[in-house]
Parts: structure tokens; C-alpha cells; sequence
């Protein structure tokens, strides 16, 4: 008779395996992005968003020419359910859920990325279609830089561009000025008359102040500053046989935020208390 002797094996303790992740990176790998870089930002620097999209991405923009309404469509979603966001804040109109996006110049920012599909549980309900993001660096110890850019277009178009960056260190302080003025006096072909016009009241005007203020009070914690200032004035163009035309519209807008970011080795916690203030006013002749 042949018999086994079977000894148990003595218990194997296997080391615990730790997997972190944040929120946002997770979601970022199981969706299609489009990140613009710093060439193509360059090549449209004085030009708005809308033809840095319109160009380089697949959105679709709908246009209604120079410094008119520009709105995003894409993946079959509308303007109200595309959220534009600046350093993570949705600046989406409170009272159309939209924004103008002819008013918004690229060279304001550092790092422009368009995020395809439903994002709803990052950004809110407006990010049903995807998202716009717009965002500035927190750039350390790189000295004092001066920037100045101007152009001149067609129809008496001409902006200017004028930035200071000073950073050590502890601090990193920016501003950035935006300037763009039109007369859009494009030539057309009149049917009722059947000649050739200039267009008329069809001028348009955008200011945009931009200052920013980051401080890096320890190791793992960033406090910044950040507040947008925009300033636009628009003449709307009569219509073909429209006899008395002088229609314009002012836009001012004022956004502050604070950002508070907290690193560790595990996790990374950000705070942004908001302030947006938007103020409209048309008057129609």
C-alpha cells in the first residue's frame, strides 16, 4: 500500500498594493482631448479663440463674421452644453448658459485644450457635449519678461498686445494687456440699389485686462490670484432697406477667483472660491 503524507504550506503574507489616482486623470484617459501647443497658440496669438478652433480642432464654430456672436457645437450638443472654463471655473453666462467666444483672445492664456464628450461630474450639467479649457501656468524663478505684439489687418483692424511677467522663487506675478479695434467697413453688393457699399455700423472695440499673483507659501501649497477684467463694445449692421441703423451693444465683465492647491505624495486638494460679475446693456434704433 502506497500512502502521501500532504503537509500544509504555511500561510504567505502578500504586501498591500496601493493604487491612487485623482479624479480628473482618471477621466482624462477614457475620453478624446485636443491640446493645443504652444506653435499653434503663437500663430494665432493676436487673433480670438474662435479661429484657433475653427482651424486646429473639430469643433464647429458658428460665426456671424467679425466681432459678432461666435458660439462651439460639437459632438451634436449646443452652445449651452459646452462648458468654456477658466482655471477650472465655468464662465458660462448665467443667463443663457453660453459664452461669446469672438470676445475671448488666445493670447491670454498659456494652455488652451478642448476635452471631447460628457464631462458633467467634473464640470456640471453644461459639459454634456465637452469642454473648453482655459488656463494660465503658475510659473516659478524665471526673472522679469516683457512682451509686445501689435498687428494690422484689413477693413482698419488693428490690436496690440502688451504683457509683464515677474517671478522668483516664493512669487510670480503677471499682467496681460489686450486691445483690438475695428471698423469692419467691408465693401457688399447692394441688390436693392444694385451698387456697391461700404458696410456701416459695423464697428467694434474689446479691452482685456488679465493680472495674476501666485505665491508658493511651502512646499505643497500654491495660493494664486487671479482676476479677468473685459471691457467690448459692438455696432450691430442694419439689415438690407433698413433706413434708420445705429444698434450697439456693451459687454463688461469682471471674474476674480482663488485658487488654493495642496500637493501630497497621495492626493492633490484644490479650492476655488468665485466671483463673476457679468453686465450687458443693448441699445436698438
Amino acid at each position: 500500500m502506497l500512502s502521501l503524507k500532504l503537509k500544509a504550506q504555511d500561510t504567505i503574507h502578500l504586501k498591500t498594493v496601493e493604487i491612487n489616482a485623482q479624479r480628473k486623470n482618471v477621466s482624462k484617459s477614457l475620453m478624446k482631448e485636443t491640446r493645443f501647443d504652444t506653435l499653434m497658440i503663437k500663430q494665432n496669438f493676436q487673433n480670438a479663440i474662435t479661429t484657433l478652433l475653427s482651424e486646429q480642432s473639430h469643433l464647429f464654430i458658428k460665426n456671424y463674421g467679425p466681432g459678432s456672436l461666435a458660439t462651439s457645437s460639437f459632438r451634436g450638443g449646443n452652445a449651452s452644453q459646452t462648458a468654456v472654463l477658466w482655471n477650472g471655473i465655468n464662465i458660462n453666462s448665467a443667463m443663457n448658459g453660453t459664452t461669446d467666444l469672438s470676445i475671448i483672445p488666445v493670447s491670454l492664456f498659456d494652455n488652451i485644450t478642448v476635452q471631447h464628450g460628457a464631462s458633467s461630474a467634473l464640470w456640471g450639467s453644461s459639459a454634456v457635449a465637452g469642454s473648453i479649457q482655459l488656463d494660465n501656468n503658475n510659473i516659478f524663478n524665471k526673472g522679469i519678461s516683457l512682451k509686445f505684439a501689435s498687428s494690422i489687418a484689413s477693413f482698419n483692424t488693428h490690436s496690440e498686445f502688451l504683457s509683464f511677467h515677474n517671478s522668483t522663487l516664493k512669487n510670480s506675478f503677471y499682467v496681460k494687456l489686450y486691445n483690438i479695434y475695428s471698423l469692419n467697413n467691408y465693401s457688399y453688393f447692394n441688390i436693392d440699389s444694385a451698387s456697391i457699399q461700404k458696410q456701416k455700423n459695423a464697428s467694434f472695440n474689446q479691452q482685456h485686462v488679465l493680472i495674476g499673483n501666485n505665491f508658493q507659501l511651502s512646499k505643497n501649497l500654491i495660493h494664486s490670484f487671479n482676476i479677468w477684467y473685459h471691457r467690448g463694445n459692438r455696432e450691430i449692421p442694419p439689415v438690407l432697406g433698413q433706413i434708420n441703423y445705429g444698434s450697439k451693444q456693451d459687454d463688461e465683465n469682471v471674474r476674480i477667483v482663488i485658487i488654493d492647491k495642496y500637493y501630497t505624495r497621495l492626493y492633490k486638494t484644490i479650492k476655488r472660491p468665485t466671483l463673476c460679475t457679468n453686465y450687458f446693456y443693448s441699445k436698438q434704433l
